[in-house]
């Protein structure tokens, strides 16, 4: 799947005739420089993504049926006095395994086996030997607790083991399964079934079902889990049952050499784990996934469903009380981490939350892949758990609440003092069980398996909850799976990427072997490396997402991280490539296209390759090894996507014609001696595995002999990562594949299996290296080489001299060179077409040349220099040649009627987008297309001004809105930036840095919604020159930068009313479209409409009311008036809307319908006769006022006042005060006096206190007054004198 770069490292010289003879990133992350070691690992999600590029189309079990073939094919058709060793090149070769010795690799199940201590042969204990199941490594036997370790499946067809059980009865007899149920990871390896041994692992049988044509059965591709009988008879082999896929499938006692498996069980989603209850063996619980949990009672035989969860699970992990078979845990993914509890043996599950109240997240992301579970065997209420961390709950029964402590902490995740505690433990474990040492005393070990090996806790009867309590034994547990590895020239010193376990190098003063110790380099996920060929001092390694890191001394430490200089989308597979002819000039991939460096990343340029949109994070790389002239790149050969090529040493890239059949490229690998020869690896079923051309891509053939069936040149239908051309023999040809080393002695006519001590382990990368080493990075077991001694003298191939390395390109025009070679002459090229030539002066060292460009425009500018006529060519820089336009102190355009020549466009146009009101810069594409760069270059030079740099105002402004893809917290993705240069420069500068739709709300709301940018959106960008690197009286060049990626589109980039530097007249501060010297409305609202005063309806009060227009519901108010803040006045309102406005209505609040007079009052409001009554209630219409009436507007009959109330009056005659004495405290409604003429007098002045009135009659005239007191329910009157 990988393709590392193959590297043919030989001291002579061979042709294939002599046979058998011996831009600086500013996204520069600095810490990258002192946490190199603490680079977190893999996401295993991103293999499951990449994983389907390769292996399209097999079956199950096809390595096995393709490995035995190809021993058969191999075992018939070669005799050789070493029977174990094929033909040529792997008949004379010595394999020797590597190392690294304390580098384990991905271990997910440990059993272990009772017996006397060497030490002490009396003390039996529990665990004497530990078996270990390393998935890609096969099975490993320790007989002193993991301080050494056997190799027990060197034969075994597949060494993909994920579960290992044994009989505690007969313990020799032991049971393996193969393959991974989980994952789909890239690294992911199919399994082969069962294996049975009985010899304590000295042997193993595939005790498979296969059918009639010998086809193994398909459910068994990927075995979960298995589980054996315990305390059977030991005169008969136990029952087992298996987790195949979705099924569950048992062989009955007596019946496992016989491979009789049934079928107990078949599900919807795949079953992930078996267990058996410890104190009651027969007793089973298996996890699906989607479903739950299910369990047996009858050792298998029989199955059926317990209780649901609270959550939809997704992967699940059980474990069961040692004591208690009711007493069970399960461990679950599905939209969170969740952990169940079942106390009644799966009838119901309850849900164990935190007892602080937070969510749960120990399984983070990666739950479907690392996942563990066991039980303290004394204490059901503690529960030790596993993902990318170890923990350790406590939960009370009761509450169904639980505690957490942090056991391991590789990355420094843990709060407080857990941080990094016991991290010499690797992170993501997929296994957890307990040894129990001392039942009286409650004393046991915690025993762990990871993507690091095994690991111990101390006995304890609390372990592993202390910093250094945990043991990691790594060495000579050799399992480790590299994705690319190199050789030190000069020395058996080897430097290696591991899945999950960083980079790796070996001591250069050791020649490294099986029980080499290596020195850990680089964190994060090993990738591609290189040495140097010429330097062993200088090395390159990588770890995911083009984490490049370079050392010039020898590593061992000293490695400098590079992985900034390079830009644009980076590939989780990190590439890496180089010549042995030109071992500084190295090259990697991005988004952006392949960056080379001339000097061993201490710089790097850009060869665009943007025109090829098939970049993804497996493309690949490849610089040829008889010409560094010719580098080649690609993702696939198929669905629009070609292989590329550079014949300019990397400085462009043009496609190749793709063959009849391709698909995704698992590898591209050059010729030693041949320059026009490539060849290409495939991995897809029953189609092309290695194709081949001899003309530089025009025509292929395919060398392994597939045609949509078996290969009939006996190439295996597997996988193919890798591959070797021995350059002193162009027809011995060495391929990598998932089923091991397979040769051809006849340039591919022919395959045959290398048969050796070499392991049948996929071989993702070779490189063939000096002192007669072919390098061979393993898959499972470690870095191996193959010594063979027609390669001891071998050296690259001679080229005539190294390319010229292109500097910078200025606007003058003057191209600035570091010659590599004494050069014969030189041309500068621009856009291809010759401009200028030299032919002296041109020693190796820096070299100015000047040439001439007439026209403006964009162009690439290359030197090519001349060595005896052949060409050797630098790397490509683009100029532009701007017209010559006079230098300006200020600028604006809304981009009307735009100067046609005030800005080149690359991929920006000026148009007026659907949603806008006027034309505009925008992308010219809508959506904007993937793997891209829009430029719009300004060809105004602007002269950067005093006032601006020390003024308040911005020096640029300009509307916009950018939906662009968001990033993450991560970084960006898509992006878009303002860049500025000075004249005459070459470096850009960036006046903004990178954003995208996440700036604004409104912004990432339109991309989510995948909705177009329009006017409302618009947003003003402020723009100050002064904190970068240019002065006062500096002469600038500015562009605008839309950046997209290799996935996922957006809308784009729209600006408009750019200015820069703004004077009064060419200035709008508020971009409102009216210049600052006419705009009578300074800061306009964003997006409002103005007059031509550059006034909006906020700004303006037209009736001078002091309410705007915007909010004024009543224009044209009277000048004077006084108005509410809706600027209404009382003459424009009818509140009660009888027809009468407010200011002439003297009866406000009349009722909805009623008819009024002039003055805005209806009869309900109006009382004509004055006797209180509205005439409309009125009875009795013209009463004389002073009578007594009802509430019908009637006289009260004289015998009203025989029920008076009112005892006596006092003083009479009154002066000041008159007091009223009543017979009771009544509630007093109304008083009044009515003189002899009828006039009525309301009295408001007057308190009561009791059954007493008191009447302040200080301002009523002399005379005779009826005195009318109304309660309640009576109405009393009584005659009073006042006199003064």
């Amino acid at each position: 799947m990988y393709r590392f770069s193959l590297v043919f490292l030989l001291f002579i010289t061979f042709s294939c005739s002599q046979k058998n003879i011996s831009d600086v990133n500013k996204f520069k992350n600095k810490t990258y420089l002192k946490n190199k070691a603490n680079l977190k690992y893999d996401g295993p999600e991103e293999y499951a993504r990449i994983l389907s590029f390769y292996r399209q189309g097999y079956s199950y079990g096809y390595r096995e049926l393709e490995l035995e073939k190809m021993k058969n094919i191999s075992t018939s058709s070669f005799s050789n006095s070493n029977p174990s060793f094929g033909a040529s090149a792997s008949a004379a070769s010595t394999f020797k395994e590597r190392g690294p010795f304390n580098v384990p690799g991905r271990t997910r199940s440990i059993v272990w086996q009772s017996g006397y201590l060497d030490s002490d042969p009396s003390t039996l204990v529990q665990d004497k030997i530990w078996y270990a199941a390393s998935v890609g490594g096969g099975i490993w036997k320790s007989e002193d607790r993991g301080n050494s370790w056997i190799n027990l499946s060197p034969d075994m067809e597949n060494i993909a083991v994920s579960t290992i059980a044994k009989s505690n009865t007969q313990e020799c007899t032991l049971f393996a399964g193969t393959g991974e149920s989980w994952s789909g990871n890239l690294d992911a390896i199919d399994g082969s079934g069962v294996f049975m041994s009985l010899d304590c692992g000295a042997t193993w049988t595939n005790i498979t079902p296969v059918n009639n044509s010998g086809i193994m059965n398909s459910d068994f591709s990927a075995v979960s889990r298995i589980v054996v009988e315990q305390n059977h008879s030991p005169f008969m082999l136990p029952w087992v049952v298996a987790a195949a896929s979705n099924k569950i499938y048992r062989l009955a006692k007596g019946e496992a050499l016989l491979g009789t498996w049934s079928s107990v069980y078949s599900g919807s989603g795949t079953v992930q784990q078996i267990v058996s209850a410890p104190s009651e063996p027969n007793t089973l619980y298996g996890s699906v996934k989607g479903v739950g949990v299910i369990k047996s009672t009858d050792g298998g035989l029989s199955w059926s469903s317990t209780g649901n969860f609270s959550i939809t699970p997704g992967r699940t992990e059980i474990a069961v009380s040692h004591s208690n078979p009711n007493m069970v845990y399960a461990a679950s993914t599905g939209g969170g981490s969740w952990l169940h509890l079942s106390q009644n043996g799966g009838v119901t599950w309850q849900l164990v939350q935190n007892l602080d109240g937070s969510s749960d997240n120990w399984l983070n992301s990666q739950g479907w892949y690392d996942n563990c579970i066991t039980i303290n065997p004394f204490d059901d209420t503690e529960v030790y758990v596993g993902g990318i961390h170890t923990y350790k709950f406590k939960v009370d029964l009761k509450t169904k609440k639980k505690t957490i402590k942090w056991l391991t902490d590789g990355y420094g995740d843990a709060p407080g003092a857990d941080k990094y505690i016991n991290n010499n433990v690797h992170v993501d474990h997929h296994f957890l069980g307990t040894i129990i040492d001392d039942e009286n005393a409650g004393t046991f070990r915690i025993i762990h398996g990871g993507d690091g090996g095994v690991a111990v806790s101390i006995s304890s009867t609390d372990p592993g909850i202390n910093n250094g309590e945990f043991t990691a034994f790594k060495n000579g547990y050799n399992t480790s799976q590299f994705y690319g590895a190199d050789k030190v020239k000069g020395f058996h010193q080897y430097l290696g990427g591991l899945q999950d376990n960083g980079t790796w190098l070996s001591p250069k003063n050791e020649d490294a072997s099986a029980s080499t110790s290596y020195n850990f380099e680089i964190g994060g996920d090993g990738f591609e490396v290189i040495a140097h060929w010429d330097d062993p001092n200088k090395m390159m390694g990588s770890y995911q997402n083009n984490g490049h890191y370079r050392t010039l001394n020898g590593g061992v430490g000293n490695w400098d991280y590079i992985g900034y200089k390079v830009s644009g989308s980076k590939q989780f597979i990190s590439r890496l490539s180089t010549s042995y002819q030109d071992p500084d000039n190295v090259y990697v991939v991005t988004g952006d296209g392949i960056w080379k460096t001339f000097n061993f990343g201490e710089t790097f340029h850009l060869a665009s390759n943007s025109s090829d949109n098939c970049f993804s994070a497996t493309t690949d790389l490849e610089v040829s090894k008889a010409n560094p002239r010719y580098v080649w790149t690609g993702t696939r050969m198929s669905g629009g996507c070609n292989l590329r090529l550079s014949t300019d040493y990397g400085a462009s890239f043009s496609p190749v014609p793709n063959p009849s059949s391709g698909s995704y490229i698992s590898g591209i690998y050059s010729h030693p001696t041949e320059d026009s020869t490539v060849y290409v690896l495939f991995s897809s079923k029953n189609n092309p595995k290695i194709i081949e051309s001899k003309d530089l891509g025009q025509t292929w053939e395919d060398i392994t002999g597939f045609s949509g069936g078996p290969s009939t040149r006996g190439f295996p239908n597997v996988p193919t990562y890798s591959l070797a051309v021995m350059p002193y023999d162009c027809d011995v040809i060495w391929a990598g594949t998932d089923i091991g080393l397979v040769e051809t002695t006849d340039r591919g006519k022919t395959w045959n299996l290398v048969q050796s001590n070499l392991p049948h382990v996929s071989i993702w990368d070779m490189k063939v290296k000096d002192q007669g080493e072919v390098v061979i990075a393993t898959h499972g077991r470690g870095i191996w080489t193959a010594t063979i001694p027609d390669l001891v003298s071998y050296e690259p191939k001679p080229v005539k001299g190294l390319a010229p390395e292109l500097l910078n390109v200025s606007q003058g025009v003057n191209a600035n060179f570091k010659l590599r070679s004494n050069y014969d002459s030189m041309v500068i090229m621009a856009d291809g077409v010759k401009k200028s030539s030299f032919i002296s002066g041109l020693n190796i060292g820096d070299k100015n040349v000047n040439f001439s460009l007439t026209a403006s425009g964009n162009f690439e500018i290359q030197g090519i220099a001349y060595i005896d006529g052949y060409p050797l060519h630098s790397n490509i820089k683009s100029i532009s040649i701007i017209p010559n336009i006079p230098a300006k102190t200020s600028y604006f355009t809304d981009f009307t009627s735009l100067p046609s020549n005030d800005f080149t466009f690359d991929g920006f146009v000026v148009r007026k987008e659907p949603g806008f009101d006027s034309e505009h810069l925008i992308n010219e594409d809508i959506p904007y297309s993937l793997n891209r760069t829009y430029i719009a270059d300004l060809n105004v030079p602007i002269v950067v001004t005093d006032n601006i740099l020390n003024d308040d105002k911005p020096s640029m402004t300009f509307k916009e809105v950018a939906i662009v893809e968001p990033g993450d917290a991560g970084g960006l993705w898509d992006y878009v930036m303002v860049q500025a240069r000075k004249k005459g420069g070459v470096d850009w500068y960036e006046l903004t840095s990178g954003y995208d739709a996440r700036a604004y709300d409104d912004w990432e709301n339109a991309y989510n919604s995948t909705s177009n940018g329009d006017k409302s959106m618009y947003k003003i960008r402020e723009i100050d020159f002064s904190p970068t690197s240019f002065n006062q009286g500096d002469t600038i060049y500015i562009r605008f930068k839309l950046f997209s990626d290799e996935a996922v589109l957006g809308w784009g980039w729209a600006i408009d009313d750019l200015s820069i530097q703004p004077s009064d007249s060419d200035t709008d501060t508020d971009g409102d479209g009216v210049f600052d010297d006419a705009d009578l409305c300074p800061n306009t609202p964003n997006g409002e409409t103005v007059d031509e005063n550059g006034c909006s309806n906020s700004q303006l009060d037209d009736d001078g009311d002091g309410v705007f227009n915007d909010k004024d519901q009543c224009p044209n108010t009277q000048s004077g008036q006084a108005v509410d803040s809706n600027g209404c006045s009382l003459s424009q309102k009818d509140t009660d809307g009888d027809g009468v406005t407010d200011d002439k209505d003297i009866c406000p609040n009349t009722g909805s319908g009623q008819t009024v007079d002039s003055n805005g009052c209806s009869n309900s409001q109006l009382d004509d006769d004055g006797d209180g009554v509205s005439n409309g209630n009125d009875d009795c219409p013209n009463t004389l006022n002073t009578e007594v009436v009802d509430d019908k507007g009637c006289p009260v009959p004289l015998s009203l006042e025989d029920k008076s109330v009112i005892l006596k009056v006092y003083p009479i005659p009154a002066n000041d005060e008159l007091v009223v004495e009543l017979n009771d405290a009544y509630n007093i409604e109304k008083i009044e006096f009515v003189d002899f003429l009828g006039k009525v007098y309301n009295i408001n002045n007057f308190s009561v206190n009791n059954n007493k009135i008191f009447v302040n009659v200080s301002y009523y005239n002399s005379g005779v007054y009826t005195l009318n007191i109304k309660t309640k329910s009576t109405l009393n009157s009584v005659r009073v004198i006042i006199e003064r």
